[in-house]
């Protein structure tokens, strides 16, 4: 899974190879994208490479295999299948404050490989607002949600088992939890190294809905 700016910089990588005949380094894509240093330039290429959007061809600089063309220290494989879901705005990851849209702000690409479908159908991300969720164990990769990160949501999965992470509406307001039982009661709970975080008991939550399952995480 890439974020908009790890699609950005791919994008830049194959436009500046087919004007250039050779791939961009670290530095013209720092540069490029004002980003606060090299690392962070690394950072990007590392997550495509990862995500299978780039390899490096050892003993090779400046080179970019792309669309069939060898271009001089990177190169483009079969690019892989991706589905564009929207973003539809923030969820809090603590007290339920943020209203629910429903307009998206924007997409963003994630591999088929990495969501384990190939239908977009229901998939939508929310951007995690808080740290309720900082020691949550989303998935086979069990990744945390912080601050900032895009969390997947599948709404066609809203009734939860006991375990399982939601995203429900309180009040017209996002919110991602743990869906637990404590003491016979259905409650939504935190997992987080902040312990001021307390359980919302579903029986005294007020206009109440399961809105989703959350099934991925996007650093």
């Amino acid at each position: 899974m890439i974020k908009k700016a790890q699609k950005a910089v791919f994008d830049y990588i194959k436009e500046f190879s087919v004007v250039n005949g050779y791939s961009p380094t670290l530095q013209e894509i720092q540069e490029k994208f004002n980003l606060k240093s090299i690392s962070t330039a690394h950072y990007h290429v590392k997550k495509l490479q990862d995500a299978g959007y780039l390899e490096k061809v050892e003993g090779r600089s400046r080179s970019l295999k792309a669309n069939n063309i060898t271009f001089g220290g990177l190169s483009s494989k079969v690019m892989p299948e991706y589905l564009s879901l929207p973003v539809l705005g923030s969820a809090n990851c603590g007290d339920a404050t943020i209203f629910a849209v429903e307009e998206p702000r924007e997409f963003v690409s994630v591999s088929v490989s990495k969501l384990g479908r190939k239908s977009k159908e229901g998939l939508f991300i929310l951007e995690a607002d808080g740290d309720s969720m900082n020691l949550a164990k989303i998935g086979l990769e069990k990744m945390s949600i912080d601050n900032g990160d895009y969390v997947i949501i599948d709404s066609n999965k809203n009734t939860p088992s006991e375990g399982e992470y939601v995203l429900s509406i309180i009040d017209g307001c996002a919110n991602i939890k743990k869906f637990a039982k404590i003491d016979g009661k259905f409650a939504l709970v935190s997992e987080s190294t902040n312990l001021e975080h307390k359980p919302i008991y579903i029986g005294t939550a007020g206009d109440y809905m399961v809105n989703g399952k959350i099934i991925g995480v996007i650093k």
